[in-house]
């Protein structure tokens, strides 16, 4: 290892008190044809950088274009819906499908039937933290889902404690607030589900930079059906919101229905930026699913991984020790920083790399790069996925001069004291970079 990389570690533990910090990268200088590492083929965490992984594959796979289909329709006075995957349907969709309803004569929907079959259920990934399942981010996966299967409670900053209203019209969601402000720009708080399915209790320190906080709910099914309820009634339609079942929609139902709606998502070279800029790990976990799906007709984890797998196996890359989750929530995934970089590396010469990068946050600008605070010199750029769980910050992507990519690295740190230290190290690390391309 070079002496310089030796002295910028050394100050940031002197500067942090991070002196148990494991820390690891691969960096390769494009114009030299050269990699310079240290510890890069031990294993760390990647948190979120495990969704490179994931969406490298799916972009391969399914290609840019590629959408989720949720089919709905009326048989017999039956409202019945066909969840296809979607990860971002939203209240202004369902909006829309309530209104379509309508359009097509719909005037009273006796009981509503909701496919969630899509995908083998395993609603939460394996080694996520128990903890951090009430929390928006571990938000239940399902073949049907709505706003991403959590509740934005918007955060009222005018009074001497935190207060959390729900912004949604279509669902009664409360919460206990046993907040108060933080002294800091940090927040910590434990939610914990009451009695009844949208009654929550939240404690801890909430930052006044916040300005809200994601609860997940405890079944997207049921939470799409309580809101589709609400925008059929506001069309007028009569419903029975107390007649609703989660089973599979028989294909008679489907074959003669006399009305039957198509929604289709987005496509996926705009839904691959909230996986990789906004870190959205309910998306993250749909694709992996999605995978297995079109690999072998299984929706499920295993299917996914499996998929994944074999075609990194096929680029000949190396294979994370272990590839638990979609999402990088899983504190038992595995990845080394050469394999990360050599990923990267890869990619930089794949037909969709402009999708690809298009996909990263943008340092200072975009995504979870946004409030860095570093000031890159003029004709920098930095297009990079960051990670972050207990513990654990990871930063893998592509540093650019004047548009041309000049380092493709990964830099990752486990057994952090504190988020902000290692923050404060990945700037380091790429001024250093900087520093010696100039």
């Amino acid at each position: 290892m070079n002496n310089p990389f030796q002295l910028l570690f050394s100050n940031w533990r002197k500067k942090s008190g991070e002196v148990g910090a494991n820390i690891g990268f691969s960096v390769h200088e494009c114009s030299a044809n050269e990699t310079e590492e240290w510890n890069a083929d031990t294993w760390f965490i990647p948190a979120s950088n495990n969704k490179l992984w994931t969406t490298a594959v799916a972009l391969d796979l399914l290609g840019p274009d590629y959408r989720w289909k949720t089919t709905c329709g009326v048989h017999e006075g039956t409202l019945w819906v066909k969840g296809g995957g979607d990860p971002v349907f939203t209240w202004d969709d369902v909006r829309k499908v309530a209104a379509e309803l309508k359009a097509n004569g719909v005037t009273i929907l006796n009981k509503t039937a909701l496919d969630d079959s899509l995908f083998v259920l395993q609603s939460r990934g394996s080694g996520w933290m128990w903890d951090d399942l009430q929390n928006g981010f571990a938000a239940p996966i399902h073949a049907l889902n709505l706003e991403r299967n959590r509740i934005p409670f918007q955060v009222d900053r005018t009074g001497p404690k935190p207060e959390l209203k729900n912004p949604y019209p279509f669902i009664e969601a409360h919460t206990v607030s046993e907040m108060h402000w933080s002294d800091d720009d940090q927040s910590d708080y434990l939610i914990r589900r009451l009695r009844g399915s949208y009654q929550f209790e939240v404690t801890g320190k909430l930052s006044r930079t916040e300005q809200e906080v994601e609860i997940a709910v405890p079944s997207g099914p049921h939470f799409f059906a309580q809101a589709l309820s609400f925008a059929c009634q506001k069309e007028g339609i009569v419903v029975n919101p107390k007649s609703v079942r989660v089973r599979p929609v028989p294909v008679k139902w489907m074959d003669e229905a006399k009305v039957q709606i198509t929604h289709y998502s987005p496509p996926l070279h705009k839904v691959l930026q909230t996986v990789n800029q906004e870190s959205q790990n309910l998306v993250a976990e749909v694709l992996l699913r999605t995978l297995g799906l079109q690999a072998g007709g299984k929706g499920s984890v295993e299917a996914g991984k499996k998929c994944v797998y074999l075609t990194l196996q096929k680029w000949g890359l190396p294979l994370p020790g272990n590839y638990a989750d979609g999402s990088g929530l899983s504190m038992y995934n595995l990845s080394s920083p050469r394999g990360m970089m050599q990923l990267l590396r890869f990619y930089a010469k794949h037909r969709y790399f402009s999708v690809f990068l298009d996909s990263l946050a943008q340092y200072g600008i975009s995504g979870t790069l946004k409030n860095r605070t570093l000031s890159l010199p003029a004709g920098w750029d930095v297009r990079a996925k960051t990670g972050t769980v207990y513990g654990v910050k990871t930063l893998s992507g592509y540093l650019s001069y004047q548009g041309k990519i000049c380092f493709i690295f990964s830099l990752m740190i486990n057994g952090l004291l504190e988020e902000k230290h290692g923050e404060q190290l990945q700037d380091d690390f790429l001024q250093f970079l900087i520093g010696r391309n100039g």
